[in-house]
């Protein structure tokens, strides 16, 4: 048994205990409508704390029917708890009423009355406090309102207690305008009650912060271009979070692993999480997506693209017109490593580049042919033929274009023909999904 269902069936044993001192003193010891409606309540409370511990009971269970689990039926019983306690409110209310004018109570033992009143509003405000505790800690709905419920209770003990008291001491009828300032504050419970479960059985979003949360986590990765969309939404205790966003990767299986990374984040770091849904966006394919081989030291390029130890990925806008953002990667491969230069070009194209640019010769816009230079070809140390023809192909299999920049030397200056270059080029929109290439 959970700690949230232990706390609920300890209060309903108390409330039942509750309930019958207070019909048995009301029918034996003192003659009192303030002690049996009283009672009647508290076995009310009694009977709605089952309802409760029945609905977390059932809630955590799947089907094949339901396999996210049944956890709105916990904000089911939270309603019907919220109408129980509205048609208390109208008896209680019906009853004042009724109190106005005649001598309903037995003034002789009106001390009976005032002690269990007073002994049932503290026990009240225990169990009130105990159950909104434990219900904040799981986030469970029902206990909480299951606490107000409480809550209620003892405010309700207490009004009661003082009334009684008043009228005792010589002032008519104040009992029975007591008992109505109760109907009205548990109405004002009920109803509380009622509208925060069918919010979420109306599928209400998580709270601003949690959404702004899971979006701060996800901005943090460094792999993760930017995000579009949070949404959330409550059932029973739990939260299910769906999240859109852009990767810095056109690679199928990074791109999955990103996701569960993100998913064990989100749960880690905000509780209650059921379930959250990662999609990515298009919109990433609204940019240019630029990589600008470094030398090993300072903003130069590297005269050899294949042989630069550093890559330097420049988004830009849609039109060409500004840069979005800067990153600088560390090619993680060795100068002399065999195959580099198809491990760089896979590296790139999984990153989704659009454009590689380097300083040197006229640029080349097209896939080599046999007996033609390859891209970046006739350089100092830009490796063998063979090789530069296979990275070529890996740069064709991803639609990167490789294109080099004379004259230019530096950084700032590459950035600057990159941003003229790209005016002139058919919005970025247009670009062709890229299919994962297995294996390197």
């Amino acid at each position: 048994m959970q700690r949230t269902e232990r706390t609920v069936i300890i209060a309903a044993a108390v409330y039942a205990l509750l309930s019958l001192a207070m019909l048995a003193s009301s029918l034996w010891l003192a003659r009192s409508v303030t002690l049996t409606t009283g009672g009647i309540h508290i076995a009310a409370r009694a009977i709605t704390c089952f309802m409760v511990f029945l609905g977390l009971r059932v809630s955590r269970r799947r089907s094949a029917a339901f396999p996210l689990g049944l956890y709105k039926l916990e904000n089911l019983v939270s309603v019907v708890v919220g109408l129980l306690v509205l048609l208390g409110a109208y008896e209680t209310a019906k009853e004042a009423l009724s109190l106005i004018g005649p001598e309903s109570e037995d003034l002789a033992h009106m001390w009976i009355p005032l002690l269990v009143l007073l002994v049932c509003g503290v026990v009240a405000g225990v169990l009130a406090w105990q159950k909104w505790r434990v219900g904040k800690a799981h986030n469970s709905p029902s206990l909480k309102s299951e606490a107000r419920n409480s809550l209620a209770g003892m405010c309700a003990c207490m009004l009661l207690a003082l009334g009684l008291g008043l009228e005792g001491a010589g002032l008519p009828d104040t009992g029975a305008v007591v008992a109505l300032l109760v109907g009205l504050l548990l109405a004002w419970f009920g109803l509380t009650i009622t509208v925060d479960g069918l919010k979420v059985l109306l599928d209400a979003s998580v709270e601003k912060g949690i959404l702004d949360k899971v979006k701060a986590i996800a901005a943090s990765d460094g792999r993760v271009s930017e995000v579009f969309a949070v949404e959330g939404r409550n059932s029973g205790s739990y939260r299910f979070i769906d999240l859109t966003l852009s990767l810095e990767t056109y690679d199928l299986r990074e791109a999955r692993t990103i996701s569960q990374e993100l998913e064990e984040r989100i749960r880690e770091e905000i509780e209650n999480v059921d379930q959250v849904t990662v999609e990515f966006s298009p919109e990433a394919s609204r940019r240019w997506i630029c990589a600008l081989p470094l030398a090993a030291v300072g903003e130069a390029l590297s005269p050899s693209p294949w042989r630069a130890e550093r890559i330097a990925v420049v988004v830009v806008d849609a039109g060409g017109e500004r840069v979005v953002s800067r990153q600088d990667l560390d090619v993680p491969y060795a100068e002399d490593e065999p195959g580099r230069e198809v491990r760089l070009a896979v590296m790139l194209g999984r990153r989704g580049v659009d454009v590689i640019m380097a300083a040197g010769a006229p640029a080349v816009e097209a896939p080599p042919q046999d007996g033609e230079p390859a891209p970046f070809s006739g350089g100092a140390g830009d490796g063998d033929g063979e090789n530069l023809r296979e990275a070529a192909d890996v740069l064709e299999a991803y639609g990167v274009e490789a294109l080099r920049l004379p004259g230019v030397t530096g950084r700032a200056e590459a950035e600057d023909a990159l941003l003229d270059y790209l005016k002139g080029k058919p919005s970025c929109a247009e670009k062709g999904a890229v299919e994962e290439v297995e294996g390197e």
